[in-house]
Formats: C-alpha cells, sequence, structure tokens
C-alpha cells in the first residue's frame, strides 16, 4: 500500500486490494477489493470498516470492524478475529469502507443484505473464529429474533440441534490459518439402517437426536459439535492445553453417557465408532495445516474402529 494514501485520501476514494485474513470471509485476500473514502470520526459507528494505521515500531496499515465507539476511542475487531484491538487514537484513523468488488459484484455498505449478515458476524465475535477461541455460548449472545432465525436456519441441523455440515465446513476453514494446536473426533453411528429398517425411522430419528445429547453432555461449550451426514458427527476442540489423560477423560465421560442413556433406552442401544487426530498429527506440519486433512486421519481411525467392531460382531 502507497505511502501516500493518506494524501490521496484528502481529495478521492481509494481503491485496494487487502492482503492476510484478518478480515476473512467478508474479504478474501487477493481477491476482493475494498472502497475507501476519508471518515469524519464523529460519524464513525459499530459495524463501520476503517482503515487505521498502528503506531511505531509496526506503522502499518490495518482494515478493521469497529466493535464499539467508546469515550476514550474507537476498538476494532476483524471478522476472523475474536481480540479487539484499542482504543484506537483519532489520527491513526484514515477513512472508511464504503463498498467492495466480492467475486466480480460491487456491494455498497448500505445494501441491506450485507448490513445483516455483517451485523451478525459482529454478535457472533466470540465464536467465529475458532482459530483461536472454539468457544461459543450461543445462548448467552443478544441477537434480535430475525438475527437468531437466521442463524438457525444457516447453521443448525433441524433434528439434533447441532451445528450443521456447512457451520463445520467454515470451522475447518477457518482453523487452517490457526497456529493454536486443536483436535478433532469423528464419530458414526452403529447400526442406523438396521434400527430404521426394524423399528422404524421413529427410533432412527431417536438414536440421532440421542447421540447428539450424548456428545453435548460429555463435551464442553467451548467445543464445535456438528453433525456431518445421516450418522456422522463431528467434535472440534481446543487443544492448545491437551494431554493424552485429557483426551483419555474425555472417552471415558463419552462411554459413561452411553451406558447411561442405554440403560434408559429399551428399543435399542446407543453405539457408535469414534476417531480423533490431533493437528500436530499431519505429517510434516507447519504454522498452518489444512484442518480437512487432520479431520480425514479422525475419520480414517474411525473407520478403523468401525471395522473392528464388526469383525468382533462376527
Amino acid at each position: 500500500m502507497s505511502q501516500s494514501i493518506e494524501k490521496t485520501l484528502e481529495h478521492n476514494i481509494v481503491k485496494i486490494k487487502p492482503v492476510g485474513y484478518s478480515m476473512y470471509p467478508v474479504i478474501v485476500p487477493g481477491r476482493d477489493y475494498v472502497y475507501i473514502e476519508k471518515a469524519d470520526y464523529g460519524t464513525l459507528k459499530r459495524g463501520d470498516v476503517i482503515l487505521y494505521k498502528r503506531p511505531e515500531p509496526e506503522s502499518i496499515y490495518v482494515l478493521h470492524r469497529i466493535y464499539k465507539v467508546k469515550p476514550d476511542g474507537v476498538y476494532t475487531v476483524g471478522d476472523n478475529q475474536s481480540v479487539c484491538e484499542g482504543p484506537l487514537a483519532r489520527e491513526q484513523i484514515l477513512g472508511k469502507m464504503i463498498a467492495l468488488d466480492r467475486k466480480g459484484r460491487h456491494i455498497n455498505v448500505t445494501n441491506v443484505i450485507y448490513k445483516l449478515l455483517t451485523g451478525i458476524w459482529l454478535d457472533m465475535r466470540k465464536v467465529r473464529r475458532p482459530i483461536s477461541l472454539f468457544v461459543h455460548d450461543i445462548k448467552s449472545r443478544k441477537c434480535r429474533h430475525n438475527k437468531a432465525a437466521l442463524y438457525k436456519m444457516a447453521y443448525s441441523d433441524d433434528l439434533t440441534g447441532l451445528f450443521n455440515r456447512r457451520y463445520c465446513e467454515e470451522v475447518l476453514c477457518a482453523i487452517s490459518n490457526d497456529n493454536r494446536n486443536y483436535i478433532i473426533y469423528s464419530f458414526d453411528l452403529n447400526n442406523l439402517k438396521k434400527i430404521n429398517d426394524t423399528l422404524g425411522h421413529q427410533c432412527g430419528d431417536r438414536l440421532i437426536s440421542g447421540y447428539a445429547a450424548i456428545l453435548k453432555s460429555t463435551f464442553p461449550e467451548g467445543c464445535v459439535i456438528g453433525r456431518m451426514g445421516g450418522d456422522e458427527y463431528i467434535v472440534i476442540k481446543d487443544a492448545e492445553k491437551m494431554g493424552q489423560q485429557d483426551i483419555d477423560n474425555d472417552i471415558k465421560r463419552l462411554n459413561d453417557n452411553v451406558a447411561d442413556y442405554n440403560d434408559k433406552e429399551q428399543r435399542f442401544e446407543y453405539s457408535a465408532a469414534y476417531g480423533y487426530a490431533l493437528k500436530t498429527d499431519v505429517s510434516g506440519c507447519d504454522m498452518h495445516v489444512d484442518a480437512h486433512d487432520v479431520y480425514s486421519i479422525a475419520d480414517r481411525r474411525m473407520y478403523d474402529m468401525k471395522r473392528k467392531m464388526k469383525e468382533t460382531w462376527n
């Protein structure tokens, strides 16, 4: 970015192509363009995307969204981040975004859909960046009814109430850019088809929703728990401070919860194969690892367990 951007902004709208993933997924680096105009400090508000300059020794330009405006200054956060930066001094702020070119479409920041979706994204600050948090608490978020309904429709599985595949795929993409360690569990129910064929789909649905409840009671709220398909589940958990004993405790807690549910169930048995993998399990892993590769390892280990279980049954 040119060092004369401050001077250019005095009389012109500046078009720039951001780099870095701090504003992903709203702005994709290397693909999207944003339009910046000089900002009147007094008109800045929550949700505005502003261009500012960090003080020395960094002295770099940053494009982040305003999280809150307080008497001591403006606080910002990247759309792919959770930690706020600020307060920013008035003289640090150079301009604000008025539009962007995304996948060839020109989108003005006054666009109703843009305002709605980015508003939801901003409200999800504490949960949207599983890269650094893996923490979400949907119940604690104060969303208006229409925002909550839109979020549920987009990211919730109707039968179980877990996150759906779409959300989990977004999480996998997001954590691929993180430096922290994480663990991914893969689960696959046993005998779902048999239960559907012999006892009916109502019992099959009860098996699916019941195992979802088992997972929710096993893993803390700081995990992403989702349903990836008919009888497949995923759990993504921050493993920065986890050791093998912590993993063993997860499995023991899971088995205890399964046993409790089976004690109450008269018509079928809750049973599933599982596998897990840490980010560090990827061969030759560096700072950035594709989380889909980690998930594939967990999935492969899960199917190894399922094969051994079938051999035991036979």
